[in-house]
């Protein structure tokens, strides 16, 4: 499934641009006329294939049970409000979760966003167990919202969405700005032996900020208290081969480590390469991360979720890209790197 998503000034809460996602990706015939906040005449979907992904619930009691119609009640917590979908794993059957959430505890907040985490489990109550790093903020701070400008997506007047989905994944990216989303990957021994689902979440609100290492939700009430950066990639359910201690989310990716470390975030620039005549070729990287530390294997996401890293401003959104016979699509998501994926 594909859906470019066009935000306008007329969205109403944020709870309403997140059903439109989850809306989508649950779907059995995503269509453009089941949005309630994205512009209906500029939005589309431009590829209609089944998602995959089942709703679970929400902390809003009123949609714990199903989606109901339109943009739905606000609610004020203290840590956000949620909507949240799963998908099973290909090769193992386990169930992956993903969480939608509004990053202000006011759903009417004109600088509200919203960011995608993982779980290792959600209630239909829409509590998780192990959910994978956010920021948000409390109650008493949503005065600081523009600060979170870095760890979160805001849907502004003209703003543009890719929502790509299929059961293996869940991915958003933010035209010129960023990506998120939660990934399947290759299964490992030490996934089967500790019977965990193999997925990810990939934060990259802003593709060319640095990492930060957050691994867990966090509320922050100051500018001072935010973590530099915008980069996160948290496994979930890892269990250390070597001294047994299990961690419900760590830390699979760091500019400081070459044991744990996706290529994307270290800023390697993918020129322009030649075939064997001299003709111009573009040069992609498959998606993987190494938690060697902790005694896993390599772990492919490219494989699993068709996706490789590309250089910038390689094209428009919406290009063919061929990769072996494969009709990919490039997204341009910031200035750090772009993607190709496919869509069905």
């Amino acid at each position: 499934m594909y859906a470019r998503l066009v935000a306008t000034s007329n969205l109403g809460t944020i709870n309403s641009v997140i059903k439109d996602i989850v809306t989508l990706v649950t779907s059995a015939f995503p269509t453009i006329g089941s949005l309630s906040a994205f512009n209906n005449t500029s939005s589309a979907v431009i590829d209609a294939t089944q998602a995959g992904w089942t709703y679970v619930g929400s902390n809003i009691v009123a949609e714990q049970t199903g989606l109901i119609a339109g943009g739905g009640p606000t609610l004020s917590t203290t840590s956000g409000y949620n909507y949240c979908i799963s998908s099973p794993c290909l090769s193992t059957g386990l169930t992956k979760y993903a969480i939608l959430s509004s990053v202000s505890t006011q759903a009417e907040n004109a600088s509200n966003g919203f960011v995608l985490t993982g779980a290792q489990s959600v209630t239909s109550a829409g509590i998780a167990t192990n959910e994978g790093p956010r920021y948000y903020a409390p109650a008493a701070s949503v005065g600081y919202l523009g600060y979170y400008t870095n760890y979160m997506f805001q849907p502004t007047q003209g703003s543009i969405f890719h929502l790509i989905a299929n059961p293996r994944h869940i991915t958003i990216i933010k035209e010129n700005v960023g990506i998120i989303g939660v990934w399947e990957t290759s299964n490992t021994s030490a996934h089967t032996y500790f019977n965990t689902a193999p997925f990810i979440q990939y934060t990259h609100a802003v593709s060319n900020v640095t990492d930060s290492g957050l691994t867990v939700p966090t509320a922050v009430a100051s500018q001072s208290a935010l973590v530099s950066g915008s980069f996160s990639a948290t496994a979930f359910g890892t269990t250390n081969i070597s001294t047994g201690i299990y961690n419900g989310t760590v830390s699979v990716a760091s500019i400081a480590s070459a044991s744990n470390q996706y290529l994307a975030s270290a800023g390697i620039t993918l020129n322009n390469t030649i075939d064997i005549n001299g003709n111009p070729l573009y040069q992609i990287n498959p998606v993987f991360f190494r938690d060697v530390t902790r005694g896993y294997a390599t772990q492919n996401i490219t494989g699993i979720v068709p996706i490789y890293f590309t250089k910038p401003g390689m094209g428009n959104s919406g290009d063919n890209v061929y990769v072996n016979g494969i009709n990919y699509k490039y997204f341009n998501s910031g200035a750090g790197y772009g993607v190709i994926m496919t869509t069905g």
